[in-house]
């Protein structure tokens, strides 16, 4: 996936809107995937559990918002684009 350093969010804000009024995407899907990563951890950081600790999140949520963030970017690895439909590879095909 891109590198959050190369992704603002005023870009991905906009790409997001647009998607969804349209219900169509242009992007690049590995660049998509590293777009949508950024922004859901935009979101999560927006949570009042952000600002407790590890161990308070974990109590309170059963896992990390890290965790989270790290296993919900899994799905989208997961997740593949060809011919504007999208495949769920198995995980086996990602290593």
């Amino acid at each position: 996936m891109e590198s959050e350093k190369e992704i603002n969010y005023e870009e991905v804000k906009s790409v997001i809107e647009a998607m969804a009024a349209s219900g169509k995407f242009w992007h690049d899907w590995d660049k998509l995937k590293g777009m949508l990563s950024f922004h859901l951890k935009q979101v999560l950081s927006d949570y009042p559990e952000a600002k407790m600790t590890i161990e308070q999140q974990k109590s309170c949520l059963g896992e990390s918002l890290p965790e989270l963030a790290e296993r919900l970017d899994d799905v989208g690895r997961k997740c593949d684009v060809k011919n504007k439909k999208v495949e769920w590879r198995k995980k086996e095909e990602l290593e």
